[in-house]
């Protein structure tokens, strides 16, 4: 998960902590900054989902990419409530061309998988 500092990354994360997590989440008033990253082990539907919570800093934002080739979705997250900085996190969205890239991958594999499901089931 990505997105400019303050934007709500690590409460969202949080969040999903207590719901889908073995351990519960820091409350949203106890939440500090993210220097570095964060991370967290969800289980939905008999899966283990693994969410890494990137720091939104300006000097961290060049670190995302080396995330990208682990990663199987990327959310970015824009805090739609602080006008100022939309311009901003649009900017940021788009500084990577291997975000589009792996975005393309991830809709391609996704798709493979459900044909090969929907064949798989009708046999």
């Amino acid at each position: 998960m990505i997105g400019l500092d303050y934007a709500g990354k690590t409460t969202l994360l949080e969040r999903l902590k207590t719901k889908y997590g073995k351990v519960p989440g820091i409350p949203p008033d106890k939440i500090p900054p993210t220097i570095g990253m964060n991370l967290a082990r969800l289980f939905y539907e008999g899966m283990q989902v693994i969410m890494w919570d990137l720091g939104g800093q300006l000097k961290m934002r060049s670190l995302w990419e080396k995330y990208y080739d682990e990663a199987h979705a990327i959310v970015f997250l824009v805090d739609a409530t602080d006008v100022q900085r939309l311009e901003e996190a649009r900017l940021a969205y788009g500084m990577s061309r291997a975000f589009a890239a792996i975005y393309l991958d991830i809709v391609r594999n996704c798709y493979s998988h459900v044909q090969r499901r929907s064949v798989t089931m009708t046999n």
